[in-house]
């Protein structure tokens, strides 16, 4: 009976160390991802990177007091900007849009690469549970070998129906668990990915708007601009040209700054699951080193 209950408790934590090793696989594999990503991009030193990032703030920084500088200049010039206070609204809403587009793009990516992670995740859970199905398969085909008893009363051997009953009653129950468990997890990942088409389609409609409200704005601008002259307007739309090629090449550096958070967070957590793990390992040493003790 106490052999029958020190197996139980072996099967239990055996169970439990399967699980945690399949997390700590799935997380390294999600991390390899990113950091296949990071290469391919060119960014896998963080350092360099927050270098580059840096380089690229005070480049635009300068640009953004240059063009202050001339607004400034401008608007000293008090008729000429009363003047031409219609193409300056026309240039500010300008200006807003290609801010609102710039930052409609980035987050695009952001669900992109949000997505593309967990299409991986959906996919190594679906393995775990194909797996974990053939492996509840092939348990119940197999014969349970009968063990022998000793009537301690009669000296006729008996066989041990109870152990046989319980193994088979705990190891359905352990793979129905195992199996729930990963459900939920798929059915999480397939409502994040739901949300995050969704948010796809909103931003797409929402970017194809301001394309087409900067096209009109463009046009509205060049109508204009044929009529009046304006100090400064060639040297601010030239800075702001550049402004806004630099944060888009910037945003493709933050893009990688971010994939290496995620990597930080997969380290973390993996550490602690190896931590669990090691705990779960020497648990499992005691209770066999019970087991022959007995």
């Amino acid at each position: 009976m106490i052999f029958d209950l020190i197996d139980y408790s072996n099967n239990e934590i055996q169970t439990e160390i399967t699980e945690v090793q399949n997390q700590i696989l799935n997380k390294k594999n999600k991390m390899n991802n990113l950091l296949g990503y990071l290469d391919q991009r060119g960014n896998s030193n963080y350092s360099e990177l927050i270098s580059e990032i840096e380089n690229f703030d005070i480049r635009i920084n300068k640009l953004i007091k240059r063009k202050e500088d001339l607004i400034e200049m401008q608007n000293s010039e008090k008729e000429l900007v009363s003047s031409n206070r219609e193409f300056t609204l026309l240039n500010s809403e300008l200006n807003e849009l290609d801010s609102n587009i710039v930052n409609i793009e980035g987050r695009k990516k952001e669900i992109n690469l949000s997505i593309v992670s967990n299409e991986y995740l959906l996919s190594d859970y679906q393995s775990e549970m194909n797996d974990i199905k053939a492996t509840g398969e092939i348990n119940y085909k197999l014969v349970i070998d009968k063990h022998i008893l000793t009537c301690p009363l009669c000296n006729s051997e008996v066989e041990n129906k109870l152990h046989n009953e319980r193994t088979s009653k705990s190891t359905t129950t352990n793979f129905n668990r195992i199996l729930k468990a990963i459900d939920n997890k798929v059915k999480m990942v397939h409502e994040v990915l739901d949300s995050s088409n969704t948010e796809l389609e909103e931003l797409e409609i929402e970017l194809n708007n301001n394309l087409r409200k900067k096209e009109i704005l463009e046009l509205a601008l060049q109508e204009f601009s044929k009529d009046i002259k304006v100090p400064y307007l060639p040297q601010i739309n030239s800075i702001n040209i550049n402004i806004n090629t630099l944060e888009k090449d910037r945003e493709i550096l933050v893009e990688s700054k971010r994939v290496f958070n995620k990597v930080s967070e997969f380290k973390k957590i993996i550490e602690d699951d190896e931590s669990t793990l090691n705990t779960l390992k020497h648990k499992l040493s005691n209770t066999e080193g019970k087991r022959k003790e007995i």
